[in-house]
């Protein structure tokens, strides 16, 4: 079991958008969607890898496909994380296990994370939202040596401007075992039995953990209408009105 405690960075969205377990815990629903958790799939890109000699071999290992906040699961997985939000969304991330925040719109942004971390050098920026600012911001963040990036989507090759930080795009459809064709985009993917197989054993562990509490989803809301509910909650979205919790629409009974 390591001392010293790991440091990531985290862009966190303006309106929080993980996946939820459900209307309660004993009826999860399916969701597929790519959301921040989902990240943390692909294992080798975050060094969140239970098998690695560095990670914290007592604490649950992230699940795939699983809602809970970037922050909590991190939290758990023995690192310390820094959320990059907006100032209406800072309190929010401290509520799920971040040490701090540090707001993207002020000119002390870096300053802002590196005092959080304390002078430890950050090695993970996770990026929900990978935009060129957002990158910006990781890139600026981590340390000196180098580290380690993932986006939610396909970085542009001319945002590349640290040749020591190892880049990786992750796909939460990528550990469902088929393979997904969008033609010549970086958004194909072929099966990956490896990360399938990791899915099932995550999912297992995650649910262990949050049948012990150690880890908790965000807050559901369901939406009535059906079909209409959908387009009402798209509306509430576009809007800004969803904030800390997971709009659920129930299409047909379970």
């Amino acid at each position: 079991m390591p001392n010293e405690t790991y440091t990531a960075l985290l862009q966190e969205p303006d309106s929080p958008n993980p996946l939820s377990l459900g209307l309660s815990h004993a009826v999860p629903l399916r969701d597929t969607s790519t959301s921040s958790t989902d990240v943390l799939v692909r294992v080798l890109a975050v060094a969140l890898n239970h098998c690695d000699y560095k990670f914290p071999t007592k604490i649950p290992s992230p699940g795939g496909g699983v809602g809970c906040d970037f922050c909590g699961i991190v939290e758990r997985c023995g690192y310390a994380p820094i959320a990059v939000t907006s100032s209406t969304s800072a309190r929010l991330p401290m509520k799920y296990g971040a040490i701090g925040t540090a707001i993207y719109t002020s000119p002390s942004c870096i300053q802002q994370i590196k005092t959080l971390a304390g002078g430890a050098p950050i090695r993970r920026a996770l990026d929900c939202i990978t935009t060129p600012e957002s990158h910006a911001i990781c890139m600026s963040a981590l340390a000196r040596t180098g580290g380690r990036y993932v986006a939610l989507e396909a970085v542009p090759s001319y945002w590349a401007t640290r040749h020591a930080v190892k880049k990786r795009m992750v796909l939460g459809y990528e550990a469902l075992g088929a393979r997904v064709d969008f033609g010549d985009s970086p958004y194909t993917c072929d099966a990956d039995p490896v990360l399938y197989n990791i899915l099932i054993r995550w999912t297992q562990e995650v649910q262990q953990a949050l049948d012990l509490g150690l880890i908790r989803p965000h807050p559901v809301r369901e939406i009535p209408g059906k079909w209409d509910g959908i387009i009402k909650a798209l509306d509430m979205l576009q809007r800004g009105e969803v904030h800390g919790e997971k709009l659920v629409v129930r299409i047909a009974e379970a």
